[in-house]
């Protein structure tokens, strides 16, 4: 039996937000040749993968955004106490 369980809420305990705008980023580059800023991109956050695709039109390789994101993972850091 477990006697603690730890559940989180993006930005409760991990930092997820420069991981996911940062990989996002580099497929939006890599696929449309555009270069888009943190701000441009903040609109992302908090909407699933998919949806982000849609706001893109499309135009963005799906496999290659989530391979992006699988790669980016080392930049999820913990929120400070």
């Amino acid at each position: 039996m477990y006697k603690y369980i730890i559940f989180d809420i993006d930005g409760t305990v991990l930092d997820t937000e420069t991981a996911v705008l940062s990989s996002l980023q580099k497929v939006v580059l890599e696929e449309l040749n555009k270069s888009l800023s943190f701000d441009e991109l903040k609109f992302t956050l908090g909407i699933p993968g998919e949806v982000t695709l849609v706001c893109f039109q499309a135009q963005i390789n799906r496999r290659q955004y989530i391979l992006v994101i699988q790669n980016m993972i080392c930049n999820v850091l913990l929120m400070p106490v």
